[in-house]
């Protein structure tokens, strides 16, 4: 399954599993693995729903866009495919 396989390399590609592994912050690396680990499982839930977002659902998005989104400047669209 994509959203699977998504999941494990996103978890795989942070170093929050090094800090559990080697006692470094370990509390503070569990506990942001799972804040990690909980968003992705309701992004994924989100990206499987078929009914419409609720205000709710709307404002988690658009808090995790701003929270996570570490070029706010650059516009995706310059990098679309062009035609003509």
């Amino acid at each position: 399954m994509v959203i699977s396989s998504a999941l494990v390399l996103l978890l795989e590609s942070s170093d929050w599993p090094f800090l559990v592994t080697t006692g470094q912050a370990k509390e503070y690396a569990i506990e942001r693995f799972s804040e990690h680990v909980n968003r992705f499982d309701q992004l994924a839930a989100l990206a499987n729903q078929e009914s419409a977002y609720t205000n709710d659902q709307l404002a988690f998005l658009t808090g995790l866009r701003d929270r996570d989104n570490p070029f706010p400047d650059i516009d995706i669209f310059a990098f679309a495919a062009r035609q003509g």
